[in-house]
């Protein structure tokens, strides 16, 4: 069976949350029926993590919390709690870190969970496959609980741009009915791909078309990211690795284009942290990265004739 036929399967099993446009009803919040243990790999700490998600009130939010740190305090997932964004997005307050949260956001935003809460006894989220898939999986098994409140949503109002100053890296949101993401990156120079690669996606697509693409990187950089103390937990089971152009991973690639779909994964992730939110904007991006996704949501909301947020 493979990854999007298992996902397939799943979204028939269960009443899965779709994306509307902003003339349709809204959504009610959603939490899980039930906690939800996980065990994995930090991908960069290269620690074992137990990971609990927890059932949350309306109006809780998603927050993570670290429980091998004493009076370690729970982190709001929002933009402004970003601590870092090397290679990962990283949220910090008072002394405590937790990285590589993106993945388990990106899962938490197709599936419409409005509140959870999210503990950890390590320094990152474990990294599992290397996608946000086994995350669905294991909240789809569980199961999703609506709750009586409506979800609100973000409309950006006109539209907002941000370019890196380090690299060739651009963001931007502009006013749509509904939601879209579409990012473009060019990895030739590396054998990877014939030109720029372009996807865009419908996030009610987002379970099949991008939630199973697993984080990347390159045979060549290996070396430096570990004297960096980046990528210690990474391997081929949780990571898909180029040389001279072909993946290292016996498996092979789920999509021929995996690696541009992982970046649009990036991206949900990273956005979802505008807020509890449905977002009414696309994204449009080159070289997208978790700096650059920041940078424009602190731009979107700079002024609030960028946006509104729109009650039922």
């Amino acid at each position: 069976m493979t990854h999007v036929h298992k996902c397939r399967l799943l979204l028939q099993r269960t009443q899965f949350p779709r994306f509307f446009g902003t003339s349709a009803a809204f959504r009610s919040q959603k939490t899980l029926s039930n906690r939800v243990d996980i065990v994995g790999v930090g991908l960069h700490s290269g620690q074992d993590v137990n990971l609990t998600l927890k059932p949350a009130n309306v109006n809780a939010g998603i927050t993570f919390q670290r429980t091998d740190i004493q009076n370690a305090p729970a982190i709001p997932a929002t933009f402004t709690n970003v601590s870092g964004t090397k290679y990962c997005t990283v949220l910090g307050r008072k002394g405590s870190q937790i990285e590589t949260i993106e993945h388990l956001l990106a899962a938490f935003y197709t599936l419409g969970v409005s509140n959870c809460e999210v503990l950890l006894n390590g320094p990152d989220v474990p990294c599992l496959d290397g996608s946000a898939k086994p995350f669905c999986e294991k909240i789809l098994e569980t199961g999703l609980k609506d709750q009586q409140a409506p979800r609100k949503r973000l409309a950006v109002k006109r539209p907002v741009t941000v370019k890196s100053t380090k690299n060739k890296a651009q963001a931007s949101l502009v006013p749509s009915e509904s939601f879209r993401l579409s990012v473009e990156v060019d990895f030739s120079s590396r054998n990877l791909g014939f030109g720029p690669s372009r996807f865009t996606l419908d996030p009610n697509r987002a379970l099949e078309e991008v939630i199973p693409a697993r984080t990347f990187g390159f045979a060549e950089d290996v070396a430096m990211l570990h004297q960096t103390g980046l990528a210690r937990g990474g391997s081929l089971d949780n990571s898909v690795v180029f040389r001279n152009g072909k993946p290292l991973n016996p498996e092979g690639l789920r999509y021929p284009d995996e690696w541009v779909r992982h970046k649009v994964l990036d991206a949900l992730g990273d956005l979802s942290l505008a807020g509890p939110f449905d977002l009414c904007a696309h994204y449009e991006a080159i070289w997208p990265g978790h700096e650059i996704n920041n940078k424009l949501l602190h731009e979107l909301f700079l002024s609030q004739d960028n946006y509104e947020i729109i009650s039922e």
